[in-house]
C-alpha cells in the first residue's frame, strides 16, 4: 500500500485548487495541474493503471465529491459555489482513493439464454469461470420478441423480484485486479470483456454453446468486491449479438461412461440427461479452454484471442462493411509473422495468402483453390480500403459469409494447433 505525502500531495493540492466545477476547460486531460497528479497515479500504480484510467480515476473522485456537496447538480456555477473552502476535503478524497488501489472486481457478463442448471461454478482459468445458480437477479428484457411473450418475460422478472420463484442466472465472471469506474473504458474492463468474449467463443467452438435465433438482452455487472459494491454498467456496442444469443447444446452433451466388462472394455458415450450430468459434462469438455486460457501469455494465444474478437465483432455488427474488414484484420492478426517484431505488419499480401493455403490446404489443387479464395477477398478488401468502393457492393455481399468461415476456421486451426504443441504438463 502506498502513502501520498510530499511533492505528490502538494501536487494534489495544486490539481485541487485549480479544478472550476463551471470551467469544463479544467476537466480535460490535458489541463495543466493535472499533468503531475497523471503521473503520480500511474507511476504509483504502474502494474494496471495507464494515463486514461488515471485521468477516469481523478475526474470520477471529483464529480462525486461535487455531488455530495450538491445532489440535485442543479447550476455549475452553484455546485462551484459550494466547493470553494473545500479544497483539503477534496486533496483528502483524492488521496484515499489513490491509496485505496488496486482493488478487486468480478465482472459478470449474463448469459440470459443458457439453461439453468442449479448451483455452480466451473473455473476456465485463474480469473474466468463460467457460474450458474447464484442469485444475481434476472431481469434480461428480450430484444425483438412480440408483445404477449415480452409480457410473459416482464412477469417471470417480477415474481423474481418479489422472491416467489427463485432469482438465478447464467453468467461468464471474470476476477480483476486494479481498478475501473462505471464503465467499459478503462484498460482492467477491456481486458475483461476480451477473455469473456474469448471464452464464449470457445464454448461455441467446443460444441457446449450454440448461438441461437433469438437473442436477449443481456446484463454487465461489476462487484467491486473491496468495497462491496455492485452495480450494472452499460454494456458496449455488440454485447447482446455475443453473450445474449447463446444456449446450451444440451442435445449433443454427451458423457463417458466407465468400460464395459468384457474382451476389450471400450467406454461408452450417452446422451447427459440430469442437471448434474450435464454439470459433470461441462467441467469434463472444457479442459482444452482451461489449457488454452493456461497459454494467455503466450504470442500464438494473443494472436489467437485477437483474432477471436475480430470475428465476434463481424458476427454481431450491423454494418456488413465494417464486419468485411473485421474478418480481414482478424485474418491478417493471425496469419502475419510473429518473428519479425513491429515490421510483422509490413508482411506482403502473397505470403498471407500463401500462409493460408499451407495451413489449411491438405494438396495442391486445394492450397490453389484457397490461394485464389484469400485473394479474391483482399481484392475486395482493397476496392474498400483505397477508396474505389465505400460499402460492401452487392456482388461481394456472399464474400463476407466465405470470410467469416475462413476466419472461423483459421481460429480454430491454430487453437487446436496451439493444444497440441503444448500438451497437458508441458509448461509444468
Amino acid at each position: 500500500m502506498i502513502t501520498v505525502k510530499g511533492k505528490h500531495l502538494d501536487s494534489l493540492k495544486i490539481y485541487a485548487d485549480a479544478l472550476r466545477f463551471d470551467d469544463p476547460a479544467t476537466h480535460l486531460p490535458d489541463f495543466g495541474p493535472f499533468d503531475a497528479v497523471r503521473r503520480l497515479i500511474v507511476g504509483a500504480h504502474q502494474a494496471f493503471m495507464d494515463d486514461d484510467t488515471a485521468y477516469r480515476l481523478a475526474l470520477s473522485v471529483y464529480f462525486k465529491f461535487a455531488l455530495k456537496l450538491n445532489p440535485e447538480m442543479s447550476c455549475p456555477v452553484t455546485t462551484e459555489k459550494m466547493l470553494r473552502g473545500q479544497t483539503d476535503a477534496l486533496v483528502q478524497a483524492f488521496k484515499t482513493e489513490i491509496e485505496s488501489l488496486p482493488r478487486s472486481y468480478q465482472l459478470r457478463f449474463e448469459l440470459p439464454m443458457v439453461q439453468t442448471l442449479g448451483s455452480y461454478r466451473i473455473e476456465l482459468s485463474e480469473t474466468v469461470a463460467l457460474v450458474g445458480g447464484t442469485q444475481h437477479g434476472f431481469d434480461s428484457i428480450p430484444v425483438g420478441f412480440d408483445d404477449v411473450r415480452e409480457a410473459q418475460w416482464r412477469g417471470l422478472a417480477a415474481a423474481s423480484a418479489a422472491g416467489k420463484i427463485p432469482a438465478v442466472s447464467t453468467y461468464i465472471e471474470v476476477s480483476a485486479i486494479g481498478y475501473t469506474d462505471a464503465s467499459t473504458g478503462s484498460a482492467l474492463a477491456a481486458k475483461a470483456i476480451s477473455a469473456a468474449k474469448q471464452a464464449v467463443f470457445l464454448l461455441r467452438g467446443e460444441g457446449l454453446f450454440m448461438r441461437s435465433g433469438t437473442k436477449l438482452k443481456a446484463r454487465l455487472t461489476m462487484y467491486d468486491a473491496s468495497r462491496g459494491v455492485s452495480r450494472t454498467v452499460p454494456a458496449p456496442s455488440g454485447f447482446d449479438g455475443i453473450f445474449g444469443k447463446v444456449g446450451l447444446q444440451r442435445h449433443d452433451l454427451r458423457m463417458q461412461q466407465a468400460p464395459a466388462a468384457g474382451l476389450f472394455g471400450e467406454s461408452e458415450a450417452r446422451l447427459a440427461t440430469t442437471d448434474a450430468e450435464v454439470v459433470k459434462t461441462l467441467k469434463f469438455r472444457t479442459d482444452s479452454v482451461r489449457r488454452f486460457f493456461s497459454l494467455a501469455d503466450t504470442e500464438e494465444a494473443q494472436s489467437i484471442g485477437a483474432a477471436i474478437e475480430w470475428y465476434l465483432d463481424a458476427e454481431t455488427g450491423e454494418n456488413e462493411t465494417l464486419a468485411y474488414l473485421s474478418c480481414c484484420i482478424g485474418l491478417e492478426a493471425i496469419l502475419g509473422d510473429h518473428s519479425v517484431g513491429k515490421d510483422r505488419d509490413l508482411v506482403s499480401t502473397s505470403r498471407l495468402i500463401d500462409r493460408y493455403a499451407f495451413l489449411l490446404g491438405k494438396n495442391h489443387e486445394a492450397r490453389r483453390r484457397l490461394r485464389k479464395e484469400y485473394d479474391d477477398i483482399l481484392t475486395a478488401r482493397g476496392d474498400l480500403v483505397h477508396g474505389r468502393a465505400f460499402r460492401l457492393p452487392a456482388e461481394h455481399r456472399l464474400k463476407l459469409h466465405t470470410v467469416r468461415g475462413m476466419l472461423w476456421r483459421v481460429i480454430w486451426h491454430e487453437y487446436q494447433s496451439l493444444l497440441v504443441a503444448s500438451p497437458p504438463g508441458a509448461r509444468d
